[in-house]
């Protein structure tokens, strides 16, 4: 459209660019008037005055507002029918605009729709197989739909992404590790192998510290079994000895018992008062138990 709008009336000298009114007087005469309220001193008995005073200036305030916003609308009036007369024919080319940017759309659409079918196409023919562990919807990025993004380089990333799909589950496959599992879930989740190989990394610490637990535990139980290990031995020692000679048999047995074998064997040195027949019942303890005895002589 050629079409330009020209303005018959008022002509481009006849805008009003100043509203002229007797400002000089009125401010003259008010700030006069206002100097001596802005200094006055109302004493209590003169408060009925200050209200009547404070009123007389209020309503001169709203007379000076009142009268502006009557000049504001007579100048405006023009442009509210103006105005209306715009929009009309706006409204007209606006129907036009509205037809061809739809078609302008759906030409776009389907353009992009084209774009993402192409690119699909080849995906498929990259793809291999992987078409059922990568899904084309997750490597594809939008902007290569636009028109401004040219096709050619829309396959050569895709292209690059795929490689670099494929390489990494080769590596994971083929690294021999027990969390393979587990960081093939993480590649096929972000296609980061640098967050799967932190995920090995990270299982591969708490099983150490897992098998330091079970290890600790281990030492533990077994520390635990030798100790009741050798607290029964004390007290199968004790019961083929007579009651009145145990605690001093008991101190001589518990320096060997306690210590952990395998451990060489030491003589003991004790006297028990004993008669013969309970004499003979610890001699023959001994050789049950395999424990060699000997005599001492009282010099020694």
């Amino acid at each position: 459209m050629a079409l330009e709008m020209q303005i018959y009336n008022p002509e481009e000298s006849a805008y009003i660019t100043e509203i002229k009114w007797n400002y000089e007087d009125i401010k003259a005469e008010v700030a006069a008037q206002a100097e001596t309220y802005a200094t006055a001193v109302y004493t209590d008995d003169l408060i009925k005055q200050a209200k009547s005073d404070r009123a007389k200036l209020n309503k001169f305030v709203k007379a000076l507002k009142d009268r502006r916003t009557d000049v504001r609308k007579k100048l405006l009036a023009p442009d509210e029918q103006f105005g209306k007369q715009v929009d009309e024919i706006v409204g007209i080319v606006q129907k036009a605009i509205t037809n061809i940017d739809m078609q302008v759309k759906n030409y776009e659409t389907k353009q992009r729709n084209d774009k993402i079918d192409k690119l699909r196409a080849e995906f498929d023919s990259m793809i291999g197989d992987l078409k059922d562990t990568v899904m084309f919807e997750r490597i594809y990025v939008p902007e290569w739909s636009n028109a401004s993004f040219a096709l050619s380089k829309a396959k050569g990333i895709m292209q690059e992404t795929i490689d670099s799909i494929k390489n990494g589950i080769n590596l994971i496959q083929n690294s021999d590790s027990p969390y393979a599992g587990d960081m093939m879930k993480v590649f096929l989740d972000t296609y980061d192998i640098g967050r799967a190989m932190e995920r090995r990394i990270q299982l591969e610490e708490e099983a150490k510290r897992r098998a330091a637990y079970e290890e600790e535990r281990r030492k533990q139980q077994e520390e635990r079994d030798r100790k009741a290990a050798e607290e029964a031995r004390r007290q199968a020692l004790l019961q083929h000895i007579p009651e009145e000679v145990r605690p001093a048999v008991k101190q001589g047995i518990e320096a060997v018992v306690d210590k952990p074998e395998p451990e060489p064997k030491q003589w003991i040195a004790f006297e028990a008062l004993l008669d013969t027949h309970h004499a003979m019942l610890l001699a023959g303890f001994f050789r049950s138990q395999g424990i060699e005895f000997r005599p001492i002589n009282k010099g020694e």
